[in-house]
């Protein structure tokens, strides 16, 4: 039964490869690292890669793209296998005893290259790999939602034998490639298009990036709300982080998210958070505390540091919260309010600046704060970028009145620090054309700054 389940998900086995993809799909930015580093067989190669990312968000798909690239550079179809546990689980008893029952050939130039998808779910996963990695029995490209706990958080033990990527959703331009694809041509878009405006900044900030949740809401906004709010509250939550947790208020777990996704972006209160959930027993704040843990840990929610004016965190300061895409929270909101278009807005920039930032080939890897000095003196997003520390404020807004005050809020920032810049991100310099040319400057548009955080420029 495993062989006869194994040859139907590796249909190139029989030099088949129609099936591979699906119909609609686009090229993931991160799929050139990800390929780069499968196909690097030097000898100071990592040879485990580990995908982690989101429910939904498309590990998947970007694991199978490897698997294209591999055999159309000559890696040979009998030493590339995919197992995913969904498919198998039921008859292996963990990942060493598929290895061994399933061994791909050896010799030659290319060494077998594993493909393990949801390979969170074969207990004893971290161990039989390290041992896998260490007796040299090939590559491995493995996908799961989170290995923070795991892999992650233990450099040393792991040194020098993986490599950890994390898929993010959807960035902007990614976004718009899978709205504009054209279905009878996979992988392909409509070079006539024009560039995008606010109008398809504005769809972004409302669905944000998952992909599934974007083919959807092309056809219909409600499903595509329904099915965004089940993937997270079934598979994300329910069938990853409650069945591996003991976690009793299982639908309390759930509200608390859902609270969070009402208001994100807000200054976390344990106390207030564990006041509206009515939770009533002397360790309450101690449970909520677990639960944003977890949530955290599976790569759902991000903490955003209070920092100084000089970038660095406040440890002891209450964090922002933010989802880790903007389409985790649209589903909560009602999609027509211009306030809640603001707060998704904050979330995408969020989520583009996280990337770039924590990017590979980022100097930037360090964490994104925000700074608040008392009541009405708040700036949305600090950061250092190349030796400067930048502070970001957003605006969805149209009036120039706004536009000052929210330029004001960045003056405040920067005032007395030479080494500070302060930069609004809004729909466009065309918005406010009757600032002065000075205050025009410091106004960046969406799209641009969406292209400086995925393109290496910011």
């Amino acid at each position: 039964m495993l062989h006869s389940l194994l040859a139907e998900a590796n249909p190139w086995w029989q030099g088949e490869e129609d099936h591979l993809l699906p119909k609609r799909f686009i090229y993931r930015h991160l799929l050139s690292k990800v390929w780069g580093r499968c196909q690097d067989l030097s000898p100071g190669a990592r040879p485990a890669i580990v995908l982690t990312g989101p429910r939904q968000v498309g590990k998947t798909v970007l694991v199978r793209h490897v698997i294209q690239r591999a055999l159309a550079s000559g890696w040979p179809a009998k030493k590339i296998l995919y197992a995913s546990h969904d498919d198998i689980g039921a008859h292996v008893d963990s990942l060493r005893d598929l290895i061994d029952r399933v061994p791909l050939p050896a010799g030659g130039s290319h060494p077998p290259l594993y493909v393990i998808d949801e390979i969170q779910k074969f207990g004893g996963w971290p161990e039989d790999l390290k041992s896998l990695v260490d007796r040299k029995r090939g590559r491995f490209l493995v996908a799961c939602p989170s290995a923070q706990e795991t892999v992650i958080g233990q450099k040393e033990t792991w040194l020098g034998r993986i490599e950890h990527f994390h898929l993010y959703g959807l960035n902007f331009f990614e976004y718009l490639d899978l709205r504009r694809v054209d279905a009878s041509l996979p992988g392909q878009r409509d070079s006539t298009i024009p560039p995008p405006g606010p109008a398809e900044v504005e769809e972004y900030f409302r669905w944000g990036g998952f992909p599934q949740a974007t083919v959807d809401s092309n056809r219909n906004l409600e499903l595509a709300r329904t099915r965004m709010r089940s993937d997270l509250e079934q598979k994300a939550i329910r069938d990853d982080i409650l069945s591996r947790h003991d976690i009793a208020q299982s639908d309390l777990f759930i509200l608390a998210f859902s609270m969070l996704m009402r208001k994100p972006g807000q200054i976390l209160n344990n106390s207030h958070l564990t006041r509206d959930l009515m939770l009533g027993d002397g360790n309450s704040t101690r449970t909520v505390d677990s639960w944003l843990h977890h949530l955290e840990e599976a790569g759902l929610i991000v903490p955003v540091p209070k920092a100084r004016k000089d970038g660095t965190p406040i440890l002891n300061a209450q964090p922002k919260v933010f989802p880790l895409d903007p389409s985790m929270a649209a589903p909560y909101f009602s999609g027509q309010d211009s306030k809640e278009l603001g707060v998704l807005a904050e979330c995408g920039v969020f989520r583009h600046l996280l990337e770039a930032c924590r990017s590979q080939d980022s100097p930037n890897d360090q964490s994104v704060g925000y700074w608040r000095q008392r009541e009405g003196e708040e700036v949305d997003f600090v950061v250092r970028i190349n030796g400067k520390i930048v502070f970001l404020e957003v605006t969805t807004t149209w009036h120039r009145q706004r536009v000052e005050e929210k330029l004001k809020k960045l003056d405040s920032a920067i005032k007395g620090e030479p080494e500070s810049i302060g930069r609004l991100l809004c729909w466009g310099k065309h918005l406010a054309n009757k600032l002065p040319d000075e205050e025009l400057g410091r106004l960046v548009s969406f799209a641009d700054f969406f292209s400086a955080c995925t393109y290496g420029r910011l």
